[in-house]
């Protein structure tokens, strides 16, 4: 039997927070009207990307996840057409009006433009340190997601056998990163695996920290285990994502993003999940503070449902377009919300519900 599905208000509200810390990273990191302490938290505010990442493991493993069984197939079916169904559909429609929008207005060639959209469409980009950011540019991360989804049935069969995998398997998916970029150091190929620092902060085998510690809280709640601190894990979980960031901007020196150095990096990728957005998730699935409650009230459910459209609109054609109006911020955010809102209800949803129709036949009449 699959688990009855649970549903946590304030983590839909924490899905719109981390678009929004992403908006502001790729909008005001360079505004001069800011000190340069403003922007320097603003330039580490990429730091949404992890958080989303934390939020997928987490939800993934609690809907997904039996303890003391193989997963049957008919479930497998079920959870890769709902995946397929979530990213695909919106991904595709805004993939193909930038292509449109390049061909048609921009003049672009439309032999490298076809590559592009379809290097977009079939998540290939992201592997590439030539394409990643190329058509839709922050869709690289649905790379890393999409690996990660393929590959949860697979990491969930071993950590049933034994928990350990829980720490082993992110060692071994590194080990394979390192490997794979050893591979495309002989045997070059655009990009693909250029070089160690674009695996470790671009793709799945660098970044599977995040995803595991979301796997482990929801392990952790499915076994009802509560640790105890003094403190609220809430706070907790604020405080060292505050501390982590600043240490992240201490480490960077001359270079522009923290992740840059390799100290940021392992702070990135190893600290910030660990020890910053893992106790704040589970404090706010757990606790109720007045950060659960405004995450958990009905404006920001919305905001948190629309927040993949907001966060795959808020760069390109659309952008391009309201920035022609003004591009100050106060103005191209609330736009930006509103539009994403709009493509949640109205294309997104929709897609949603006909993409699983035309598959229905994959899946079996009723959920398991």
């Amino acid at each position: 039997m699959r688990d009855q599905k649970s549903y946590f208000p304030a983590l839909t509200g924490l899905r719109f927070l981390a678009a929004f810390l992403v908006l502001v990273f790729h909008y005001e990191r360079a505004n001069p009207i800011y000190p340069e302490l403003i922007q320097a938290v603003l330039s580490e505010m990429y730091i949404g990307v992890s958080l989303f990442f934390v939020l997928s493991g987490f939800l993934i493993a609690h809907r997904y996840f039996i303890r003391d069984s193989d997963t049957p197939s008919p479930v497998i079916r079920i959870y890769l057409l709902n995946r397929f169904a979530r990213i695909f559909p919106l991904l595709f429609v805004l993939s193909a009006i930038t292509f449109l929008v390049r061909i048609l207005f921009n003049e672009r060639n439309f032999d490298s433009e076809w590559t592009i959209f379809l290097l977009n469409i079939t998540l290939l980009k992201g592997f590439s340190k030539d394409f990643f950011l190329g058509g839709i540019t922050q869709s690289w991360s649905l790379s890393v997601e999409e690996l990660f989804y393929l590959l949860a049935p697979i990491i969930f069969l071993f950590i049933r056998k034994n928990l350990f995998w829980l720490v082993g398997l992110p060692i071994i998916f590194l080990g394979t990163g390192l490997l794979v970029v050893r591979f495309f150091s002989i045997f070059p190929f655009h990009g693909f695996f250029e070089d160690t620092s674009f695996m470790l902060m671009y793709t799945f085998f660098g970044r599977s920290i995040e995803f595991f510690t979301g796997i482990s809280m929801a392990i952790l709640l499915k076994q009802n285990i509560t640790p105890k601190l003094p403190f609220p894990f809430t706070w907790i979980g604020l405080t060292l994502t505050c501390l982590t960031v600043s240490m992240l901007i201490f480490s960077k020196g001359d270079l522009e993003f923290g992740f840059q150095h390799s100290t940021g990096l392992v702070l990135h990728n190893l600290v910030l999940p660990v020890i910053g957005f893992g106790p704040l998730i589970w404090g706010l699935i757990t606790e109720k503070t007045w950060l659960s409650n405004l995450l958990s009230n009905g404006f920001m459910q919305l905001l948190g449902r629309s927040s993949y459209a907001l966060y795959l609109l808020h760069l390109g054609v659309f952008q391009g377009l309201l920035s022609r109006i003004s591009t100050n911020f106060l103005f191209i955010f609330p736009a930006m919300v509103l539009l994403s809102v709009a493509f949640y209800y109205w294309v997104e949803e929709p897609l949603n519900k006909v993409t699983k129709m035309l598959f229905s036949s994959l899946t079996p009449k009723k959920d398991i």
